[in-house]
């Protein structure tokens, strides 16, 4: 999940569970998932059903290269290396314009913070809520209004976050994210994230032996 809006992904989700296939892998019964499982022929007309549409080739490329791409547990990496600098924003360039306009006057909404609050609820039966941020380019939040604005962010979510019985770890500090490991100022490619997977780790391990919190280890 990548955001607190209620709903969100919701819709994304449901066509994943309605799906036949998945539906027989969880134990259902459903002939058009057993065929599709079992039949090569099917398995080989599946992708081509939407042969008549003029996007077709391009679609059936790029669902081949996600498919390639993907790991046996549904990660799929960003494996594009792409030569970020690093440059800050910049206000006279016009598609830098178009993000300070949609991100300025930057507030938390109402809805999202319940929401986040109904999933801090789960603290209550006895789960350890982790939530950090993601180590975001420190450029980024020029579009926002500064690291003031991050700053006063962090620590208005880390109070609430507390308030209701969660845990707030804080964001990695972004400069141990080289820039051949991210894609952009807020996105990680495949390099950025095995390295950032290591230190969340590290924090993990801290966060244990300071709260005695036993998490399973993968």
């Amino acid at each position: 999940m990548r955001d607190y809006l209620a709903g969100n992904g919701d819709e994304v989700a449901q066509s994943f569970l309605e799906n036949q296939w998945l539906q027989y892998h969880l134990g259902q019964k459903s002939f058009v998932g057993w065929a599709v499982d079992h039949s090569a022929a099917l398995q080989m007309l599946l992708p081509l059903r939407n042969w008549a549409r003029a996007d077709f080739p391009d679609t059936f490329l790029l669902n081949l290269r996600r498919l390639q791409n993907t790991h046996a547990d549904g990660y799929e990496p960003e494996i594009q290396v792409v030569d970020f600098t690093g440059a800050p924003p910049d206000p006279n360039d016009p598609e830098d314009q178009k993000l300070f306009a949609l991100y300025g006057n930057f507030a938390v909404a109402p809805e999202r913070l319940e929401y986040l609050k109904q999933l801090l609820a789960l603290s209550r039966t006895g789960t350890n809520i982790l939530i950090t941020e993601f180590p975001a380019y420190p450029g980024f939040y020029a579009y926002f209004g500064g690291e003031q604005v991050h700053a006063a962010y962090l620590a208005a979510i880390n109070e609430f976050i507390t308030a209701q019985g969660g845990t707030f770890i804080p964001p990695v500090n972004p400069d141990l994210i080289p820039l051949n490991g991210r894609s952009d100022d807020h996105h990680l490619n495949e390099i950025g994230a095995e390295l950032y997977s290591s230190l969340l780790g590290q924090q993990f391990d801290q966060l244990c032996q300071q709260q005695s919190i036993c998490l399973e280890r993968k």
